[in-house]
């Protein structure tokens, strides 16, 4: 079954009057995904468009020298190369938001 969000009643009712018709096209186009039943439900989400709050915020900007090397100190005990690397650029971002 698959249940496609309307945004309103009278859509809702328009495409189940085409249901037939719209699980055969559907067929025809994607024969390869079982599709026995279509739902048609009503909800807000189908209606809202995406707003600025909706983007990912912008990557954070890469850690500056001084960052880096702060960064470098503190985990220069870790003995573990991989594990090392990983803490450092972690510790790097976490310093260079901070100066932010």
């Amino acid at each position: 079954m698959l249940t496609i969000a309307c945004s309103d009643g009278t859509w809702a009712q328009e495409l189940s009057a085409r249901h037939d018709m719209l699980i055969d096209g559907l067929r025809r186009e994607a024969p390869d995904i079982p599709l026995s039943k279509l739902r048609f439900s009503i909800s807000e989400s189908a209606t809202r468009q995406p707003s600025e709050d909706d983007r990912p915020p912008p990557p954070p900007p890469p850690p500056g020298a001084a960052a880096k090397q702060a960064a470098k100190r503190l985990v220069e005990g870790v003995e573990d190369d991989q594990l090392r690397e990983l803490l450092e650029r972690a510790a790097a971002q976490g310093l260079e938001r901070r100066q932010s």
